[in-house]
């Protein structure tokens, strides 16, 4: 696969993180298909910004 949202999912994965943030409704996307096609049990959640600060005031989804 070389498709970028494969290439930057990879790459998101490989730095170990549980969850990756973004503020660009497009990238979301692209991440979270790119995220569906890696072969992982547990990969990172993808979450917009303002769900990560939802999070951080105690809100929960």
């Amino acid at each position: 696969m070389s498709h970028i949202n494969y290439l930057r999912s990879r790459e998101v994965a490989e730095a170990g993180v549980d969850v990756v943030g973004t503020a660009c409704p497009l990238c979301q996307t692209m991440l979270e298909d790119g995220m569906g096609g890696l072969e992982m049990e547990n990969p990172p959640r993808v979450m917009d910004l303002i769900e990560m600060v939802d999070l951080a005031m105690g809100r929960t989804y």
